[in-house]
């Protein structure tokens, strides 16, 4: 990484001014607090006893988002130190509102443009929403970088992914160099362009066709580590499908034999854990993200 690179992501993230220092504090310990339950996963009592302000959405900074006009919209983030799931794991959350709406009345009442979340000890990133009327403006790649610059300043790892079977995450997971730990579930993803009036904005519809797998590891292995509890199969249902923003193709259907036979399409995998192999895949990120900062500071 050269030095106007680091320079980019690491001094000047895209903050509109250095992150409270009591709420810099609070993510530390917050983030201590993870490493050593990770150490000691046995220490009784220690996963239970709440953190100072634990679960409240405190402000961090800002974000402006530059439009091709020039235009300049502001998301405020707000970090969200939670635990969740069965182990009552330790994560942060990252929420993004729109500057204007937050500010008029009780956060709690306003509807959030979207949000990240990963864990507290490493980083690994667990997913992200885009609220309905937000989609298509590029958002989540722009809480990906937010998200960088965030477990930068905080001295978390952010190199893997949780397991995901979601479409779309894999897609941007790949454009940003991540390599998927199970080839089980392959699928193609093709977006069409249609345009719903004359002149009108373009709407994108993305098409999910799932793939066979040339050597399955379940098949033979299966106790392998990477494979879901009992899956060999795609499962997701077209109601989920369409929450997603996407549409799942049966490969005997004839606009799944048609696309099959006219090639193309990206090759993408479900059901999978993704990382960044190495010292140049990471590379290959930070500079993804230079070019995509230019549309946020």
């Amino acid at each position: 990484m050269d030095d106007r690179l680091r320079f980019t992501l690491v001094d000047a993230p895209p903050f509109h001014d250095p992150c409270p220092a009591a709420v810099a504090s609070l993510v530390r310990d917050w983030i201590r607090g993870a490493r050593q339950e990770g150490e000691a996963p046995g220490a009784e009592g220690q996963q239970q006893q709440a953190s100072e302000g634990e679960n409240a959405r405190l402000l961090f900074g800002a974000l402006d988002l530059i439009s091709k006009t020039s235009s300049t919209e502001t998301l405020l983030v707000f970090v969200h130190r939670k635990r969740l799931f069965v182990n009552r794991e330790r994560f942060i959350l990252l929420h993004f509102y729109a500057s204007d709406s937050a500010s008029q009345s009780k956060l709690k009442d306003q509807k959030e443009v979207g949000f990240v979340y990963f864990t507290a000890s490493s980083g690994m990133l667990h997913g992200f929403h885009v609220g309905a009327e937000h989609r298509g403006r590029g958002l989540m790649k722009l809480q990906f970088l937010y998200y960088v610059f965030f477990c930068r300043q905080f001295d978390l790892l952010a190199l893997d992914t949780a397991r995901n079977k979601k479409p779309l995450f894999a897609k941007l997971y790949h454009q940003m160099g991540y390599e998927p730990c199970c080839v089980d579930f392959p699928f193609l993803l093709f977006e069409v362009r249609s345009h719903i009036a004359e002149g009108g904005p373009p709407s994108i519809i993305c098409y999910v066709l799932p793939l066979a797998a040339e050597d399955p590891v379940w098949a033979s292995d299966p106790k392998r580590e990477t494979k879901w509890e009992g899956d060999t199969s795609w499962n997701i249902s077209r109601k989920t499908a369409l929450s997603q923003g996407f549409v799942v193709l049966d490969g005997s259907s004839d606009l799944g034999a048609r696309i099959r036979e006219q090639g193309g399409g990206l090759n993408l995998f479900a059901k999978t854990t993704w990382r960044l192999p190495g010292a140049n895949a990471v590379s290959r990120r930070d500079s993804l993200l230079e070019a995509l900062s230019l549309r946020a500071r």
